[in-house]
């Protein structure tokens, strides 16, 4: 006869108390659970405990950035600049396209704002393991591939119109481009390889 509370095997036939844990032996008819049965049952019911599932954690974190911090951030930043820039070079006022500039900036910046809005409630509302793929490359499109389009084409096709670069330059520029891209790359990997994740999108 074996404990059914840790597995061990009684010391004798009469005996009504596990000398290992303590628990009282039931005794029932018919035949007895293995030990290995019962350690496998244990150890698979512990890793099910274990293992996250549902919004929450590093999941949460990432819907919050994509419905809230990265549509703020994204907007206020290129208001920010557009700013900077009136301050700076107080003429620009005088030149037509520096009003097609300003429009097209926020215009692209709005949509990737609501790209990013939408990918949020998509990781909310969607549960499919085909989703988290197409998400992870809308984070690849409104990562690196914004920053690419906001801060070095844009302003290239504006530059002979505005005679100037209207973009960050230098490190500015760089940091942008890498911090895009870490962002893209740390949160993808995040999808690709998180246990919760996995756990939650199983459709």
């Amino acid at each position: 006869m074996f404990c059914t509370n840790c597995g061990t095997e009684a010391a004798n036939k009469g005996a009504r108390y596990c000398f290992s844990c303590g628990s009282e032996l039931h005794r029932k008819s018919g035949p007895s659970i293995p030990v290995a049965a019962l350690q496998d049952e244990r150890a698979q019911t512990s890793a099910n405990r274990k293992e996250p599932k549902g919004i929450g954690g590093w999941l949460l974190v990432l819907i919050i950035v994509l419905v809230a911090l990265y549509p703020l951030m994204n907007v206020g930043g290129v208001i920010a600049g557009i700013k900077i820039m009136e301050m700076m070079e107080p003429s620009l006022a005088d030149y037509y396209a520096w009003g097609h500039y300003r429009t097209t900036m926020l215009a692209t910046t709005l949509a990737i704002s609501a790209a990013s809005i939408y990918t949020g409630y998509w990781l909310i509302t969607k549960r499919s393991k085909k989703s988290i793929e197409t998400i992870s490359e809308i984070i690849w499109v409104i990562g690196i591939g914004a920053a690419i389009v906001t801060n070095v084409l844009i302003p290239l096709f504006f530059r002979d119109q505005l005679f100037m670069w209207a973009g960050p330059t230098g490190g500015a520029l760089i940091g942008s481009l890498l911090g895009s891209l870490l962002f893209s790359w740390v949160w993808s990997t995040y999808l690709s390889k998180s246990i919760r994740v996995r756990n939650t999108y199983t459709d």
